[in-house]
């Protein structure tokens, strides 16, 4: 038994077990030998097989590629831990047969905790987060079966969680102390599957003016997202051209592109939609690890960018989310494809002569595993840059060869880091120099 670790009544642990720090395993309950209980992990059912790790909130929610086990009771626990914290709420899965099973354990305990709970049956990432946003629910919970489940929680205005909605959640999971509602207090859970359409009325109105003598073929692994993309770009009048190509993630939140035979990647596509905005009069809101040209652009331009935070620890950011909330293409990749169809149609030009009015810049992002404290990232590379400082989240340096961003993930146990070069080559150099000097402190 580790530092800080507990055994209630009528608990055992077999020979070669592991408690970690802080765990707790509760009454009656068996750990079979040789089991590995993470630190911090909260044990309410017997451990027969595999390992337990505390079901903390990462960067996607909770899944069980990262050790979590999303059984019934788990997910009874998490709907009760996050109804706990909010009174509105949406809840959609991705269609699978488990996702349904776990969708029905999450809203029994969001409505035993006196949430009002709203089901928008089956959906996709993206399509849930605009439901969240355009219903002005608390937030919403995606829920993904098959061999990889996951649960996937956002906030207000569909973006991500506060911080600390996160430790609230986080603190009645595993102390297990959940609100209780009364009879009076219960509603009924409402079946909202048809609100969906919604979607599909706001997607059209990216392109106002229709798509007559514009078109793209549009592919994803998810045949949902696809056959809308197709109905909505038919239906504004678009035409076949397989010379461009949509490419789609099948949460419905990244894109990327295949313009005669060049692609285009996320990061470019959505800036070509920005600078339209810009052009347009419009402020814009992205995400806080989006490219830092975007703020030289706005400033040529006489706009300015709003930023807003992963897992905000107060409402420093309360206008760019306010912001970003009617600016859905930014985090939507459906949005962002109509919109650059619409773009392309009003300026009667081509995708890559849209990229070309851009400074040209290269990222290179990637996810490093870290043996250290977070909090000791800065003295592990600060002195390294020319000029660094700690803004609102992570760490930004500026190199000779360009610019970076390393965010700590939510876990605590990897970094995130955006590389931004004027070449491929450089942007590429600066990630690996920043991953060595990580990796090199772990070894220390």
């Amino acid at each position: 038994l580790k530092n800080g670790a507990a055994m209630f009544e009528n608990s055992v642990a077999g020979s070669g077990c592991v408690v970690g720090e802080g765990a707790s395993i509760k009454p009656n309950i068996l750990v079979w030998p040789g089991k590995i209980i993470g630190a911090g992990a909260d044990v309410t059912s017997n451990v027969k097989y595999g390992s337990v790790k505390a079901e903390y909130l990462g960067e996607n929610g909770i899944s069980e590629k990262s050790g979590a086990r999303l059984n019934a009771e788990t997910c009874v626990r998490l709907g009760a831990a996050v109804g706990s914290s909010v009174k509105k709420i949406g809840i959609a899965t991705d269609g699978s047969k488990s996702a349904k099973v776990m969708q029905l354990a999450v809203m029994s305990g969001l409505a035993g905790a006196g949430s009002a709970v709203t089901d928008f049956g089956e959906a996709f990432e993206a399509q849930l987060n605009f439901l969240v946003n355009f219903c002005g629910l608390d937030s919403g919970i995606f829920i993904s079966g098959g061999d990889g489940r996951e649960i996937k929680i956002c906030g207000e205005g569909g973006l991500s969680i506060t911080r600390g909605f996160e430790r609230a959640v986080e603190n009645a999971m595993a102390k297990c102390e959940f609100r209780e509602a009364s009879e009076n207090e219960i509603t009924e859970i409402s079946e909202m599957a048809s609100v969906k359409q919604l979607y599909m009325q706001e997607l059209l109105k990216q392109a106002v003016s229709g798509l007559q003598g514009v078109g793209a073929v549009f592919e994803c692994e998810n045949e949902g997202i696809k056959t809308i993309l197709t109905n909505c770009a038919l239906r504004l009048g678009a035409c076949e051209n397989s010379d461009l190509i949509f490419k789609i993630d099948a949460t419905g939140t990244m894109l990327s592109a295949v313009y005669a035979g060049e692609s285009y990647d996320h990061e470019k596509l959505l800036a070509v939609c920005c600078d339209s905005d810009m052009k347009n009069g419009r402020n814009i809101a992205v995400p806080y690890d989006a490219p830092a040209f975007l703020d030289s652009l706005a400033e040529s331009r006489g706009r300015k960018v709003y930023r807003y935070l992963t897992t905000p620890a107060d409402d420093a950011d309360s206008a760019a989310r306010s912001l970003a909330a009617k600016q859905v293409y930014v985090r939507d990749g459906l949005f962002l494809a109509i919109k650059l169809l619409s773009i392309m149609k009003e300026r009667e030009c081509t995708l890559d002569r849209l990229a070309a009015e851009l400074p040209e810049k290269y990222i290179v992002r990637k996810t490093v595993i870290i043996n250290f404290a977070p909090s000791g990232l800065s003295s592990v590379i600060g002195e390294e840059s020319v000029r660094s400082k700690n803004d609102y989240e992570g760490i930004r340096l500026i190199k000779r060869k360009g610019k970076l961003l390393v965010v700590p993930e939510r876990s605590g146990r990897a970094v995130r880091i955006l590389a931004e070069a004027d070449t491929m080559e450089a942007a590429q150099e600066l990630c690996a120099d920043i991953e060595e000097l990580i990796g090199s402190a772990g070894e220390q």
